[in-house]
């Protein structure tokens, strides 16, 4: 019969996976925010310096077309603008900063901007029927910001200033329009007698031809909105593809990483094939951990795993994990190289002397001396992704893996800081070689015992500095 408890059992275990699944996601999605917020702010300040500059300009246009006492209005309208920009940037900077803010601002720069356009200036003596303010032809200023807007990559902003701008200004023409005074046109069905004389009167309101401007900024708005929301899209994959980068940085090189973010299936299907192993930790870490506050002990390997790391990656290693104090590196993974086994061998040198000389500047802090051991093995790998769809990982498995782990074990038993499998010298000496030419610091060690293995296994040693 059917095991109904563990079919009753299988619902939470689903909706505890599902929760799990989510909050991954949640947690993938929350960096991909962070990074595009950062791209925001970053668009911002530009569109900050180019709306500022641009305003500059204008003023000094205003001056050169005409130098008179009247224009330093403008000049002032002009300032008010760029005080609201510097405002506006400097609270985007700060903690106070919420979106619906910015929405306040396009609000406060499309009401100065009409106020501007369309009432007479106070410094000027000059007076003009407020009808005259929609001859004029200063709508196209409004565009200016428009465009300014867009380089937010908010398309909600956009439409909102195409939105506010068509209100402040429609609302205006009606105003005008239903004035006593005012000669409306709508069309030759609205006014059928409207003469040259009645056209050219200062009191004449083109209603038709304000309803099509603002319409066709409209349009203008929605293209623009839609244009910044594919860049906004765009603008996203990028950081996707940005953060994807770092994550294969964590493990390979930088050049690899680059080589592997441009190709749709970097690892491919599982294979086997030969590849370096390398396996490192620290030589007592239990007693030195032990004795020390946590912090410190987590600041320690830390320090460790980046120091190991760079070492890796400075010889186009693979950095496959790390295990507490131990770290796991191959060479000739994802793709086997002709000379995998001397970076391997390379590598492992280069780990030791920085090892030394980081114990060195602890002892000078009157901290702890480090000594690591280092193992190292050349054969047959399997590599591949492992896992299921919650969560994948590369991965490089197999006896050589194993054969790696206890010649670093044996590095204990031999006080030495390397351990090298016959193999792996062998593989060494046949892309360089003749023993001493490509282990000059190497000796051989006498066969050792090897769990697993039927054989002694003939290794070399690299003895510890005196």
């Amino acid at each position: 019969m059917p095991d109904k408890t563990a079919g009753f059992l299988a619902w939470p275990r689903a909706l505890r996976d599902t929760i799990r699944r989510y909050r991954l996601d949640e947690r993938i999605s929350g960096r991909i925010h962070e990074a595009f917020t950062e791209e925001e702010r970053s668009s911002a300040a530009l569109a900050f310096r180019i709306r500022t500059a641009a305003l500059c300009g204008l003023a000094v246009m205003f001056f050169l077309l005409q130098p008179e006492l009247t224009q330093l209005y403008y000049v002032g309208i002009i300032l008010l603008l760029v005080l609201f920009g510097a405002i506006h940037d400097r609270l985007r900077r700060s903690a106070l900063y919420r979106p619906w803010q910015s929405y306040v601002f396009v609000t406060l720069n499309v009401l100065t901007v009409a106020h501007a356009l369309l009432l007479p200036n106070p410094l000027s003596d000059k007076t003009y029927p407020i009808q005259m303010a929609l001859r004029a032809e200063t709508f196209p200023f409004f565009y200016l910001f428009l465009a300014f807007t867009a380089l937010s990559y908010a398309p909600g902003r956009v439409l909102w200033t195409g939105f506010v701008t068509a209100l402040v200004w429609g609302a205006t023409v009606i105003a005008i329009s239903f004035r006593s005074d005012s000669i409306v046109y709508f069309g030759l069905r609205t006014n059928p007698n409207l003469d040259l004389a009645g056209y050219l009167d200062s009191h004449f309101v083109d209603l038709l031809q304000q309803t099509i401007q603002i319409l066709l900024f409209l349009i203008v708005t929605v293209t623009m909105a839609v244009g910044v929301w594919r860049t906004r899209r765009l603008v996203r994959k990028q950081v996707e593809a940005a953060r994807e980068r770092a994550n294969l940085a964590r493990y390979f090189s930088p050049d690899m990483a680059t080589e592997l973010a441009k190709m749709d299936e970097p690892f491919g299907e599982v294979r086997s094939q030969n590849a370096a192993v390398l396996f490192a930790d620290i030589v007592g870490f239990t007693t030195l951990a032990e004795n020390r506050a946590p912090e410190k002990v987590i600041m320690m390997l830390r320090e460790f795993h980046g120091l190991m790391a760079d070492v890796v990656f400075r010889h186009d290693g693979t950095l496959d994990k790390y295990i507490g104090d131990c770290v796991m590196a191959t060479f000739g993974t994802p793709w086997p190289r002709p000379d995998d086994a001397s970076r391997a061998l390379g590598c492992a040198r280069d780990m030791v002397r920085e090892v030394e000389k980081w114990s060195a500047q602890r002892a000078a802090r009157g901290e702890a001396l480090i000594r690591i051991g280092v193992g190292l093995h050349y054969g047959p790998v399997v590599l591949g992704d492992i896992g299921d769809e919650r969560r994948l990982e590369f991965a490089v498995i197999g006896d050589t893996v194993n054969v790696a782990a206890r010649l670093e074990a044996l590095t204990r038993k031999l006080n030495v800081a390397v351990v090298a499998s016959q193999e792996l010298v062998d593989a060494v000496i046949g892309q360089g070689g003749a023993p001493e030419v490509g282990l000059p610091d190497f000796r051989p060690g006498e066969p050792q015992p090897i769990r697993g293995r039927g054989e002694p296994v003939n290794v070399w040693v690299l003895p510890r500095a005196a």
